[in-house]
């Protein structure tokens, strides 16, 4: 790739002789400047995450992302772009990623598609995964305690398996009713400090 200074380009992969390879993302990115807009996009972990921040602000229409191997800064690129993001495939995410990145990230997901590994997730994170409960295939690693709502403990638990629940201080009958909806998305012997 050639760019000549001040001049902006409009690009489209689609007109490429064959699929894009990471080095012509790498060229295109480091030019990024020269570049109006870049239609038909498609990124994927072979793009670092400065090269993916520069090259879906440019997308003229929404890209596709495969997110397949991507990495804690990489994913962070992708939420940051997530308005010129149109869908996600093989996503999955961690405690790694913050609350507002979550919600992002699976929100371009695919219905039922996207597997969560919740080993070490906060409050706002959790919360964050249940708000887009459609778009989870799976849940990993789930622990959960009173802290969540009744609607966000039948949200995680429906989609987890080997679960664990702290149910100490969980008396509302709504809370310990979605624990029971979804016993068998626990763990065995997984449910500690029960009171009934």
């Amino acid at each position: 790739f050639f760019f000549k200074q001040k001049t902006a380009y409009e690009i489209s992969t689609r007109d490429w002789s064959s699929d894009v390879c990471s080095s012509d993302l790498s060229a295109v990115s480091s030019n990024i400047g020269h570049v109006a807009s870049i239609s038909n996009l498609s990124v994927n972990a072979d793009q670092v995450a400065g090269e993916l921040t520069n090259l879906l602000s440019r997308a003229a229409a929404p890209a596709s992302v495969d997110a397949g191997s991507m990495t804690k800064d990489q994913l962070t690129a992708v939420s940051g772009q997530i308005g010129n993001v149109g869908s996600i495939t093989h996503l999955s995410v961690n405690a790694d990623q913050v609350a507002d990145e979550l919600t992002n990230l699976l929100g371009k997901a695919a219905p039922a598609a996207a597997s969560v590994d919740a080993m070490g997730m906060d409050q706002g994170q959790l919360t964050a995964v249940s708000g887009r409960i459609a778009k989870v295939a799976s849940i990993a690693h789930l622990s959960v305690s009173k802290d969540q709502s009744a609607e966000e403990l039948g949200n995680l638990l429906g989609a987890a398996s080997g679960a664990s629940v702290n149910a100490t201080m969980m008396t509302d009958a709504d809370k310990l009713s979605a624990v029971a909806a979804n016993a068998d998305h626990v763990s065995a012997g997984g449910i500690t400090n029960l009171a009934v």
